[in-house]
């Protein structure tokens, strides 16, 4: 493994795992609605802010990239939603 390709490797573990323990952090000291809407939004921030920049190195439009994974991210959510209101139906929780 090369000098370069090991920076990448501990860059992009401990990016992933700062962004996790933000997530994680938010559920253990807001209370459950606050840290929801507070992931959400912080969720899809950093999804446009990605997406705009991946679209620009990628010569794509930014703006129909961000439109594009803000909605398979609103889908992701609803769904999510739903199912859990199901499941928490079907076993009357």
């Amino acid at each position: 493994m090369t000098n370069k390709s090991l920076i990448n490797t501990l860059s992009n573990f401990l990016t992933r795992l700062a962004v996790t323990l933000v997530f994680i952090l938010l559920i253990l000291f807001l209370p459950l609605q606050y840290a929801i809407l507070s992931s959400v939004i912080i969720g899809l921030s950093l999804l446009s802010i990605l997406s705009y920049q991946i679209a620009i190195n990628q010569e794509m439009n930014p703006y129909l990239a961000i439109l594009q994974h803000i909605g398979v991210a609103a889908i992701v959510i609803i769904v999510s939603y739903f199912l859990g209101q199901m499941i928490t139906n079907m076993f009357n929780i």
